[in-house]
C-alpha cells in the first residue's frame, strides 16, 4: 500500500494512520540518489548564474531530504533496538 492510496484525516487517528502507513513503507535506494542529483544540479545552476533554478532545486532536495529522514526515524523507531535497517 502506498502513500497515495491513504486518506488523511485531521486529528489524532490521522496522525496514528500515517505513522502505520510510513513504518511499512520500505525507501528505494533511488530515493537517497534523487535527493543527491538534485543538489548536484542545484550547485551547477548555481555556477552556471542561474540563482532562481538553483533555489528552487535546493528546496526540492531539502525537502526530499526531511521526508527520507523522518520516514527512516519512524521505520527506526518502530523496530525497536538492534533491528536491521529498513532499506
Amino acid at each position: 500500500m502506498g502513500l497515495a492510496a491513504t486518506h488523511f484525516r485531521v486529528g489524532k487517528q490521522s496522525v496514528a494512520g500515517a505513522y502505520r502507513v510510513v513504518a511499512r513503507c520500505r525507501i528505494d535506494a533511488g530515493a537517497f540518489a534523487f535527493v543527491m542529483g538534485t543538489g548536484i544540479v542545484s550547485i551547477g545552476a548555481s555556477q552556471q548564474a542561474l540563482p532562481v533554478l538553483s533555489n528552487a532545486l535546493l528546496a526540492v532536495a531539502g525537502a526530499a531530504w526531511v521526508t527520507l529522514a523522518v520516514t527512516v526515524w519512524l521505520q527506526a523507531r518502530r523496530a525497536g533496538r538492534g533491528a536491521a535497517a529498513p532499506f
